[in-house]
This record gives C-alpha cells, structure tokens and sequence, in this order.
C-alpha cells in the first residue's frame, strides 16, 4: 500500500541550485520544530557542503539572515513556475534557531513570508 503522502528522499546537493525565475517568492512557513522547519521557497544558494544560506522577509517581523542544513528538498510545479520545497533543519539550541523561533513568533498567524537567496 502507498502512503498517502509521498515524501521527497533526503539528499545533498553538490551544486547550487537556482530557480531561473524571479528570486522573490512569497511562502508558507511549516512545520516549525525546536530543530528546523518546511518551507516553500523560489531560489535558494547553497553556501557549503551542508549549510544554506537563506534571507527571510515579512512585513511585520522585517528581516533576517540565517543559515541552515537542507535535509530535505523536493521540486513542486506551480502556476508562476517551478518551486522548491525544502526542509531546513538547525542545529537545536544554535544562535539561528534560537533567532528563526523568536522571529517566527512576531509573525501573526497565517501570514506569508517572502524567502531570497542570502549569502
């Protein structure tokens, strides 16, 4: 029987991978945990062998610049063109997970964040 949400397998990318479309998109934020969270994204760099780089915007929150491990990504065709779906996992306690929790508690509920590429 197959379940019926198929998960995309972890990997690790050996090549930055960039959406040719426009870098800005606007997302949800999933699945928040005291170690990572899910995101939906348009572009993203890769920094090193296991950390990215990521810029989260939102009106209300303003910005920040964080970095963590992609465990898992999956390509997701949308209307405005290809998307990416990543799982970003911190390093539990880590300064950037501490900063991504306290940022995501200023957002109001239900609201949607626009992700860029950082460096």
């Amino acid at each position: 029987m197959r379940p019926i949400v198929q998960r995309a397998p972890r990997m690790r990318f050996k090549k930055p991978i960039q959406s040719a479309l426009d870098h800005e998109y606007v997302g949800g934020v999933h699945n928040i945990s005291r170690s990572g969270c899910m995101m939906r994204i348009k572009h993203w760099v890769k920094v090193n062998r296991e950390l990215h780089a990521l810029h989260l915007l939102a009106p209300m929150a303003g910005e920040l610049h964080v970095q963590g491990e992609v465990v898992r990504a999956k390509m997701v065709p949308g209307e405005e063109g290809t998307i990416y779906e990543i799982g970003i996992r911190f390093e539990e306690g880590s300064e950037d997970y501490l900063r991504v929790a306290n940022w995501l508690k200023a957002l109001p509920q239900e609201i949607d964040v626009q992700v860029k590429a950082g460096r």
